[in-house]
């Protein structure tokens, strides 16, 4: 009797240790099957309404969730505050829909491509649209010194379109802004032009109360076809994760 309590109590002991070690690495499992995936305030693509992730980008995210079988965690942040995440290597962080470049590319993991845009425009007021008539392209565009460009800080607008943007000789102000801020200031007459998607530029107006009507999407035969967006993770995501949400996106 007393060698089978013995017995017993030394498989308690074992038992209670393969619990414990099974627990941990479910617990560790389990935090590795969730991302937070953070996303800029861009009316149409994503968005926060009443504590609640809309946006058609966000729904591409969630179909990529599923097909994954991970869950998304969405959290709307400024693009720096993402960036800096993404910068800082922190655990199962993502960013949702920004365009890949050679500088972002250092710091984070690419998934592959998620949407293609269609091409950019350039968005004007109506009431000043006879201005641009005689720019037949968008390098003629960035060069015109009466014209101001106004930008958000740290967007990039696609490789081809940033490298002539940092050539150009026109004006330009940048603005820690939201794209839709930048639409009212281009409403109000702060800025004369500024780059927008065919995606995304009413959906701006709305957001910034600027009637649709007042405002124009010229397009320019020298602008390029339109950009693809991705997730970007932080590189301290496991591969394992990333070889997951590569299976998941449709081609």
């Amino acid at each position: 009797m007393m060698g089978g309590k013995m017995i017993n109590i030394r498989w308690s002991s074992h038992l209670v240790s393969a619990i414990f070690i099974a627990s941990v690495a479910f617990s560790s499992s389990a935090r590795a099957e969730q991302l937070t995936v953070a996303f800029v305030d861009r009316a149409g693509y994503s968005f926060d309404e009443n504590g609640t992730a809309k946006g058609f980008m966000i729904d591409i995210a969630r179909k990529i969730a599923s097909r994954a079988g991970l869950e998304f965690s969405f959290q709307a942040l400024p693009q720096g505050r993402a960036i800096k995440a993404l910068k800082d290597k922190t655990p199962d962080f993502c960013l949702l829909g920004l365009f890949k470049n050679p500088e972002r590319e250092e710091f984070a993991t690419f998934t592959k491509p998620i949407y293609k845009n269609k091409p950019i425009g350039v968005l004007v007021s109506s009431a000043q649209k006879a201005k641009f008539a005689k720019y037949s392209t968008l390098a003629d565009l960035l060069s015109a010194q009466d014209l101001n460009l106004g930008m958000v800080t740290g967007f990039s607008y696609g490789k081809t379109i940033d490298d002539m943007v940092a050539k150009m000789a026109g004006k330009k102000e940048n603005a820690n802004v939201t794209p839709a801020l930048l639409v009212s200031m281009l409403a109000a007459g702060h800025i004369d032009y500024m780059f927008a998607d065919a995606e995304e530029y009413q959906a701006l107006a709305e957001a910034a109360k600027v009637d649709v009507k007042t405002v124009e999407l010229l397009s320019f035969k020298d602008i390029p076809e339109g950009n693809q967006r991705y997730l970007l993770c932080s590189k301290a995501v496991p591969a394992a994760i990333i070889d997951r949400l590569n299976a998941a996106i449709e081609p």
